[in-house]
């Protein structure tokens, strides 16, 4: 294979380039990383040139070279260029030598060493202080991942997956490439690579070198992914110079420092294969010993790390257990929570109610009810209704997480209430506070928290909150007081506080930065009410950025019903003001149905409301009688009995919603009605929400309540009603009170209309182009991640605006459309 294949012929020029000045270079990198294999490229390049004497001695030509140099006998002109390989292979001693002798020969050319690194190899410091000599390391010889890409054509996770095993090692990529990996593999792929040759080659290439009598310590130091000089010295046993000892006989495969490097990636998995292979019950033993120390330690991570890696999956299943069980995740955070059950096996899962509780919980903070009732339900089953745990298991624990995961269940709003209560904590709404332990009654005081939020009892909201938090702060959960910051912002929110629902979202932010700096879940969520306020104050463009990658971040975050509601209501109306009624239909259908197939079905009910109210008011008089019949909001409104489960938020959706289809169908008085019900109920709770959003829809038929309506939004800053309704914008227009407000939304609304590609929107656009290519509905829904039901949707527009039915049709008719584009 050639150089080049290997290097690209940019990386060998700027090497070279960069060294042109010094008499001196250096090339030291550990076996594997192609430094023979860089200069032999730079000595074909100097061969094209014909003045230039070329001298290269191998280690066969180490006695000739210490004849030559160190007698002082060899000739070598101006215009030489010396390349001595394996120039580890000389003694420390000799090394210097050989370049105090050739540094006195004035008239010298270039000397050019290639050799590993050793600790206590020459590092020739005057030379580089100087600048006589460079040096080219392991750093400048590894291959970054866009030349990976490049090299094999491949995507970038493909690219990342090798440079994850291989450290950029240049001795792999050949290899892969005589894999035949390329354009068309994917990450998955390479499991099924048989990496056995590429294995051996490492143990040939760089393994055999190391001489050492005991393999012991180095199979040991094997199994360090994470490398700590202190821990290291304790878990081998050996004192810190012994320790050292064993580092330096690994000079050549280890990265870094002696006491903050490590051994290469693909080293370490060829040494611990090696061991599991030869010393089975050491290995094993060995893991179980590393997973007690960092269990010692309170890495609890580490430690069930190592003991997964044991093959004692009942050991880390019963580790689990000892660490917490279900607080961990009030101890943890939700991302530690993931990374330890990433540790169990399924099957043995099963043999450990308690695990499938964390499993059930996990999947509730996902959003996919379906699956936690499935895991919750076979943890009752198989613990015979929570009254008979594992053997040797702890049972009073097992009650108790059951019961917090039935409140848990109960809490996030994914069942009708009547099912909550059924599920919830025997002792939810009354706690016997002293009775339960500090992380126990936190809990069960954040549960009741955030109830009374949900139901619009504030005060008692935040009574709650503070109980739970001195509990939190007792047993230090973090994570605990972290998210009573979210359920006040939003009290603060409702009543119409928004510079504290704001302070308060910050807080929270303030401790996911300290604390859980790596759960992405949780700054999603404070972005979300954060965008909620700035949607409601008219900060359109801010709001939107929030907002961005809206539907894989809500799989991906831990999310309860007032996340999804306040960022399905933003992402709605901002795609309503921004791309039209169409569009915004389209994205909270789809919203509505991933909410579907997780089984939230007072989500999906909301999503569907806000559809509806999207079809009033647009006047799609056929979408908006068929959601109508579907959601029957008149009848939920009616019944006393059903009303009082709703959320506020619902109930405000509802009513606006059903507000809109009863004056579309001429019962104005009936409408009226239902939003002097919803503005009396906001100010009787102190949710100024619900009286703007009452008031906002009643002005245009009752202009008496226009000054209350102006305060509501002077005291607030919400705005948000007036760029929706077209009814309160044209009475605002002839209201001088209104002025400042109307231009206020006027301005933000122009800043966020896009200009659109005329006769088309965006979305319909990307969908004739892919028709022109020849998509299909299913290939376009994957093309553009929607469903084929929105690909139709659009379609069904563009046949509308073409004037066509089919699609050869469609494509003439916008053929001098997509000429402009």
């Amino acid at each position: 294979m050639k150089t080049a294949d290997i290097y690209p012929l940019h990386r060998i020029d700027a090497l070279f380039k960069q060294t042109s000045d010094s008499r001196f270079l250096l090339v030291e990198a550990p076996a594997g990383w192609g430094k023979t294999t860089l200069c032999s490229a730079w000595v074909a390049e100097l061969a094209t040139d014909a003045s230039s004497q070329i001298v290269w001695f191998d280690q066969k030509d180490h006695e000739q070279v210490r004849k030559a140099l160190l007698g002082k006998s060899l000739d070598v002109p101006g215009g030489s260029w010396i390349f001595i390989d394996d120039f580890h292979a000389f003694s420390t001693v000799e090394q210097d030598q050989i370049v105090q002798t050739y540094k006195a020969k004035a008239n010298a050319g270039r000397l050019i060493l290639i050799r590993r690194p050793h600790a206590h190899a020459p590092s020739f410091a005057s030379l580089r202080i100087n600048g006589e000599m460079n040096v080219i390391g392991q750093d400048d010889l590894g291959w970054t991942q866009s030349e990976i890409t490049g090299y094999l054509k491949s995507s970038k996770a493909v690219s990342s997956y090798i440079l994850d095993l291989t450290d950029g090692w240049p001795a792999a990529m050949p290899f892969f490439k005589a894999q035949r990996i390329g354009a068309q593999s994917r990450a998955q792929d390479l499991t099924h690579v048989d990496l056995e040759l590429f294995w051996t080659l490492i143990r040939e290439d760089v393994l055999a070198p190391i001489q050492i009598d005991d393999l012991v310590p180095i199979l040991k130091l094997s199994l360090m992914e994470n490398f700590h000089f202190e821990d290291a010295r304790k878990l081998l046993s050996l004192s810190s110079d012994e320790l050292m000892s064993v580092i330096r006989s690994l000079s050549t495969v280890w990265v870094g420092a002696p006491k903050t490097g490590a051994l290469l990636s693909a080293v370490r998995y060829v040494l611990s294969s090696q061991g599991w292979e030869r010393f089975p019950r050491f290995m094993e033993e060995s893991h179980l010993e590393f997973s007690e120390y960092y269990w010692e330690k309170g890495d609890l991570v580490t430690s069930l790390t190592h003991a997964a890696k044991s093959g004692k999956t009942d050991h880390v299943c019963a580790l689990i257990e000892d660490a917490g069980g279900l607080y961990l995740w009030l101890n943890e955070g939700l991302e530690r929570m993931r990374e330890v059950m990433g540790f169990t096996d399924d099957s043995v899962i099963a043999s450990f109610p308690r695990l499938l509780l964390i499993k059930s919980l996990l999947h509730v903070k996902e959003g996919r009810l379906t699956q936690a009732n499935e895991a919750w339900t076979a943890a009752r089953e198989l613990s015979n209704g929570f009254t008979k745990a594992r053997e040797g298991g702890d049972l009073s624990a097992l009650k108790e997480e059951s019961a917090m995961m039935s409140s848990l269940l109960a809490g996030y709003g994914c069942h009708s209430l009547e099912e909550q209560v059924a599920l919830s904590h025997p002792k939810l709404l009354v706690p016997e506070v002293g009775t339960n332990s500090d992380i126990k009654e936190g809990y069960i005081h954040t549960v009741i928290c955030l109830h009374n939020l949900q139901n619009g009892s504030f005060e008692a909201a935040r009574e709650h909150a503070t109980l739970s938090e001195n509990a939190f702060e007792n047993v230090g959960s973090n994570y605990g007081v972290l998210y009573l910051n979210f359920h006040r912002g939003g009290a603060a929110y409702a009543e119409g506080n928004s510079d504290h629902a704001s302070d308060l979202y910050m807080r929270a932010e303030t401790g996911r930065r300290k604390y859980f700096s790596e759960d992405a879940g949780l700054k999603f969520i404070v972005n979300v009410f954060a965008s909620e306020i700035e949607l409601e104050k008219a900060s359109f463009l801010s709001a939107k950025r929030k907002l961005a990658g809206l539907k894989r971040k809500l799989n991906d975050s831990e999310a309860w019903f007032d996340v999804y509601a306040a960022s399905l209501r933003s992402n709605c109306y901002l795609t309503f003001l921004e791309k039209g009624y169409e569009e915004a239909g389209s994205v909270t259908y789809e919203l509505g149905t991933i909410a579907k197939q997780k089984g939230l079905k007072r989500v999906e009910r909301y999503a569907d409301s806000l559809r509806l109210e999207l079809a009033c008011r647009s006047n799609d008089s056929k979408e908006r009688d068929r959601l109508s019949r579907k959601l029957q909001l008149g009848r939920t409104l009616n019944d006393p009995d059903v009303q009082k489960y709703v959320m506020w938020r619902e109930y405000v959706s509802m009513v606006v919603t059903h507000s809109l289809v009863l004056k579309a169908t001429g019962e104005v008085e009936t409408a009226c009605h239902h939003l002097k019900k919803l503005y009396e109920f906001g100010r009787k709770t102190g949710n100024k929400v619900c009286e703007l959003y009452g008031l906002s829809e009643l002005v245009p038929y009752d202009h008496g309540l226009a000054d209350s309506l102006h305060r509501v939004m002077k005291e607030t800053g919400y705005v948000l009603p007036m760029a929706l309704s077209r009814e309160l914008q044209l009475f605002s227009q002839k209201s001088q009170p209104f002025s400042l407000i109307y231009k206020k939304v006027e301005d933000a609304s122009s800043k966020l209309l896009p200009i659109k590609p005329r006769g088309f929107t965006l979305r319909e656009t990307e969908v004739i182009r892919l028709l022109a290519i020849g998509k299909t509905d299913k290939e376009i829904a994957i093309d553009l991640d929607v469903s084929v039901h929105t690909v139709r949707f659009h379609l069904k527009n563009i046949f509308k605006k073409t004037g066509t039915s089919d699609r050869i049709s469609a494509l003439q008719s916008a053929n001098s459309i997509l000429k402009t584009l």
